[in-house]
């Protein structure tokens, strides 16, 4: 998306900051996952927090993380546990639904100095609110302005 069309809230920040804001949503994602998780267990299954892959083509490798998206079930045999890989939707209806993934709700562009920015439509930013107010008023003061510019202006 380019930056004039993101007629909602954006801000254009450091690579650093971004860095660290984007860094922050994934922990988040990733600590209601685990929850999540803990919840789901007594069902027998199992979504997947993170999920690395690696393609190599040449000298060239790019590398894919996937947050919260496959779902396997759980079998243990005795001391060993054996995952069956489900597939990409949620198993059972009587699971309470996974959290949502805060990076859907953002667009990443660059500006004409090459600054990073962030945009994010009026309909999704309620969800980005309440996931990452814990984080507001903590110590980092990029994280602070980053999420009280994008979120409460």
């Amino acid at each position: 998306m380019e930056l004039e069309q993101c007629k909602d809230h954006f801000l254009c920040i450091d690579s650093n900051c971004f860095n660290r804001f984007i860094n922050t949503l994934i922990d988040i994602y990733k600590q209601n996952l685990y929850e999540y998780n803990n919840i789901v267990k007594k069902y027998g299954y199992y979504l997947k927090p993170i999920h690395i892959v690696t393609k190599r083509r040449g000298l060239n490798t790019k590398t894919y993380v996937y947050y919260g998206r496959y779902w396997y079930k759980l079998y243990s045999n005795g001391s060993r546990i054996k995952w069956i890989y489900i597939g990409l939707t949620k198993p059972l209806k009587e699971l309470p639904d996974p959290p949502i993934n805060p990076l859907t709700f953002i667009t990443i562009s660059l500006d004409q100095d090459l600054r990073t920015c962030i945009c994010i439509d009026e309909k999704h930013r309620n969800v980005l609110r309440t996931l990452i107010s814990s984080t507001i008023n903590g110590e980092d003061n990029c994280i602070n302005r980053v999420a009280k510019l994008l979120l409460y202006s």
